[in-house]
């Protein structure tokens, strides 16, 4: 900001005005539009969408928070400072297998502990509730056995009825545990992805953003806006045409040095029902649900 009003001539305390009012605009504007309505026949298209790009049925988005750092705010004392030795506010979202976020929840402070950001967030409370008109179980082939609908997420996040994260790596894993883990990772790298993009063009994410938390949040609240646009744009374009998506090698080496990844959300054990549907999942790829490529990736243990 402080070089903004230098190069136009105007006050620092005008830069922050204006900023903080047009992300605010870009808001209002914006959030209906490039936002998931959560009906169930939205769930369903997009779990048809992963299953078409990921093979991975009944699977309605890939979550993931980050730490967006910042330079210390005034007077804020230890509330934003992590475990990283950061200043930071949490950004969780969940993403569609079009790289746009579907939801999202801002603002947590670094300080709280990662187990309790995500029950502590909107997303997870309405995920607990039940209120996010998530469709009921449906057969992911004919004539076979109904799975629930489910978030995929990485070790951070719990394992429950509505949310699959991988088997833990630190026992031994059979044939059937290693294909699981592969292709939920093929499902979960989207959410990564979408990290990657948002902060190789939204460049303020390449370092701490120097702002108030207030304007901070505005600040996120914009990019994911924009982001959700130029993406439903680009899908509307030939492959050979869209830009926004297309991450050069220095750009992937430069992303992400003003986002970093979170810790644990949840420690608790898996409930027997919440296992039994992972453990069904697995089931189902290790058999007819297998794509041909999974058996040399689970050997080869790229994933």
């Amino acid at each position: 900001m402080t070089s903004i009003s230098y190069a136009f001539r105007v006050g620092h305390n005008t830069v922050s005005k204006i900023i903080s009012e047009i992300c605010e605009v870009i808001w209002d504007t914006l959030k209906d539009m490039v936002f998931l309505k959560p009906t169930e026949d939205n769930w369903r298209r997009i779990a048809s969408e992963f299953e078409e790009k990921c093979n991975f049925p009944n699977c309605i988005g890939a979550i993931d928070g980050k730490h967006v750092t910042l330079q210390a705010p005034p007077n804020s004392g230890s509330v934003c400072y992590n475990y990283k030795g950061t200043h930071s506010l949490v950004l969780m979202v969940v993403a569609d297998a079009n790289y746009r976020i579907s939801l999202l929840d801002i603002g947590a402070p670094g300080r709280r502990s990662d187990s309790g950001v995500f029950y502590a967030s909107e997303i997870g409370k309405r995920l607990q509730n039940g209120t996010l008109s998530i469709p009921p179980p449906r057969p992911v082939e004919h004539a076979g056995q109904s799975l629930p609908f489910m978030l995929v997420g990485d070790e951070a996040f719990p394992l429950t009825q509505y949310m699959l994260r991988p088997y833990p790596r630190s026992g031994r894993l059979d044939r059937r545990k290693n294909v699981f883990n592969y292709r939920l990772s093929r499902a979960r790298r989207i959410v990564e992805n979408v990290f990657g993009i948002l902060s190789a063009r939204m460049r303020i994410f390449r370092k701490p953003i120097i702002a108030s938390i207030p304007t901070t949040t505005k600040i996120i609240k914009a990019t994911t806006c924009l982001h959700n646009f130029i993406i439903s744009e680009e899908l509307n374009k030939p492959h050979t045409e869209r830009r926004y998506m297309t991450i050069s090698a220095n750009e992937r080496e430069l992303r992400e040095t003003g986002l970093e990844n979170v810790g644990i959300f949840d420690r608790s054990r898996p409930t027997k029902s919440s296992a039994q549907i992972r453990d069904d999942f697995a089931t189902f790829f290790e058999t007819t649900g297998a794509v041909p490529w999974q058996w040399e990736k689970v050997l080869q243990n790229n994933f």
